[in-house]
């Protein structure tokens, strides 16, 4: 053995002797590092160990991390091949970064390295805390069919394998582009497919395994690094394929590498750029600050914030007026997150900046103040899967054209039971538009532009089970209308039969009326909050409804004469 390599397998030896002395400091939350393992096994699939290497830097966690997918056609190459020159830059930029192998074909066929791929993101994050890895900032880079395989993972991510962004170098993106470019399959498409010929099922075979075929919203920000003399998958890949992210309202970034070819070994020669630049767009997209954590830099904007286990679970803001574009996007890297409050004046919560969070998919509530929606941008919500509860107070007030119509989006949100709409330009199309949401169970509105004939409406809910049924806006297009809620609008809420609990607010009710809900079978609770009606009568109500707990209180000075003024 030469001297060289007598001293690096020392050297190697003496930072695997302090990663097993420094794992315990990464789980005790102290700092760590620098730190390196090879050879970890992440898998065992039959007869088949996959393995890693990982890097911790110095530095104290949880911190921003790469998972590394090296090319080689499908058919060649190892974690310590073709993706080696990222090592350096990435370890200087203080990143904890693992590179993986995955099964090559033809032994192993489609979709044995896809699914590899997932199981080292999942690995990752079940040993985060031994890595010092912060699991809302996870970033995938692959390069050639890594960068295919990355970019696949990307679109097709699960729960439990989605990252914050994803990095493709010169990837084929679409296998059927890339085969109609050379007019023929290729060995590594022979390999991976087991095709032979091209036909139709082999060209609905490339079509299924392309990433291109799986682009949706709320994906994350991907940046694409492409040489623009590439002879082997053509540039033009990665140009189709940034339009179709942005089609999609996704972030995606393209940085062109002028004269480079296929492969980043030889990009060094013509003095690019490309290390740092890569660096500089996951501090940004992973919002790498060395002297703040996310949670610190939330709370620093005043947020009050909620951690299970070291994960943030949970975000309130009380005053949004400083969150703009970047902290949208930070907001969008927690993806365990699953309850936000973004109160006080979020106007900087926009078509654009919703995209940002169209990655939390594990979020169940959400409630905002004063956003910037149009009723086409309220669509972006519905990537939001796992949405139970979502609250509008003041949406899109003084937005030209918005009328509520786009609510009728949210009706593919499984799980969406609780709504509240109150303080907005939404009228009775925004009313026809919440009855398609049949899933839901309780809504809530008042101070908006629906009329009684936007009342009916609600008798289109077949599950609605609590309903807060407010006074419309003093001033309809200018001037004065009819008021929605008076005695005319139990013609409506007799209808509702599946009712248990009801909340009127700020009207004049006669006894006659209120009466009308012994017509509800289910009624266990009727709040009246402003209401004008003698207290003789609200005795001879609870007579009537003996078996409805009835809350009134009779209106202070103050509360009439503001009821007065809103009836006129």
């Amino acid at each position: 053995m030469s001297g060289t390599r007598v001293v690096a397998v020392l050297i190697l030896l003496v930072q695997m002797t302090c990663f097993v002395s420094s794992t315990d400091a990464a789980e005790q939350g102290e700092q760590i590092g620098p730190l390196l393992k090879t050879d970890i096994e992440f898998a065992q699939i039959g007869d088949v160990s996959l393995t890693l290497d990982a890097f911790v830097p110095k530095g104290h966690g949880p911190l921003p991390t790469c998972i590394l997918v090296h090319g080689g056609g499908f058919m060649r190459g190892d974690k310590q091949s073709y993706i080696k020159p990222l090592f350096e830059p990435l370890s200087k930029a203080g990143f904890v970064w693992f590179t993986i192998n995955y099964r090559l074909a033809p032994q192993h066929r489609w979709p044995a390295c896809a699914e590899d791929v997932d199981a080292a993101i999942r690995w990752v994050k079940a040993h985060a805390k031994q890595y010092n890895v912060d699991t809302n900032r996870i970033a995938l880079i692959g390069e050639s069919a890594g960068g295919h395989l990355v970019s696949y993972a990307g679109a097709k991510a699960q729960d439990d394998t989605r990252v914050a962004a994803v990095v493709p170098f010169y990837a084929p993106h679409d296998l059927e582009f890339q085969v109609k470019h050379r007019n023929m399959l290729g060995e590594s498409m022979t390999a991976l497919l087991g095709l032979t010929e091209l036909n139709d099922d082999a060209w609905k075979r490339l079509r299924e395994v392309s990433p291109s075929s799986y682009v949706h919203p709320g994906m994350p920000p991907y940046l694409l690094v492409h040489g623009d003399q590439d002879p082997t998958v053509p540039f033009e890949q990665s140009r189709r394929f940034q339009k179709q992210m942005k089609d999609a309202g996704n972030s995606c970034d393209l940085l062109t590498i002028p004269n480079g070819v296929h492969g980043m070994g030889g990009w060094d020669k013509l003095n690019s750029d490309y290390k740092e630049q890569l660096v500089a767009w996951l501090s940004k997209t992973l919002q790498v600050n060395d002297s703040l954590s996310v949670s610190e830099q939330l709370e620093e904007l005043g947020a009050q914030v909620t951690q299970t286990d070291g994960i943030i679970t949970k975000v309130s803001f009380k005053d949004c007026s400083r969150l703009g574009d970047a902290e949208f996007r930070l907001l969008g890297q927690l993806r365990e997150l699953q309850s936000l409050t973004l109160f006080g004046q979020c106007k900087g919560l926009t078509d654009e900046t919703l995209s940002h969070l169209s990655g939390l998919s594990q979020l169940e509530e959400l409630g905002t103040d004063r956003i910037q929606v149009s009723d086409a941008g309220l669509a972006k919500l519905t990537t939001l899967t796992k949405l139970r509860s979502l609250s509008f107070f003041h949406p899109s007030f003084g937005m030209k054209g918005f009328d509520g119509s786009g609510f009728a989006a949210l009706k593919s949100l499984p799980n969406l039971e609780r709504l509240t709409i109150a303080g907005t330009p939404f009228n009775d199309l925004g009313m026809a538009a919440v009855a398609e949401i049949k899933q839901l169970r309780e809504f809530r509105t008042w101070h908006t532009y629906q009329t009684q004939a936007g009342n009916e409406s609600l008798t289109k809910l077949p599950k609605l089970r609590s309903l807060w049924l407010g006074q419309r806006l003093r001033r309809y297009d200018g001037g004065s209308n009819a008021v929605s809620l008076d005695d005319s609008t139990f013609g409506t809420l007799s209808k509702l039969t599946t009712l248990e609990s009801l909340t009127l607010d700020e009207a004049r009710l006669s006894l006659p009326a209120l009466q009308r809900l012994k017509e509800l079978p289910r009624l266990k609770k009727l709040t009246l909050r402003r209401i004008d009606i003698p207290a003789t009568d609200i005795e001879t109500l609870r007579t009537s409804l003996p078996t409805v707990a009835i809350d009134w209180n009779p209106l202070t000075d103050e509360e009439r004469t503001q009821l007065e003024t809103f009836l006129k």
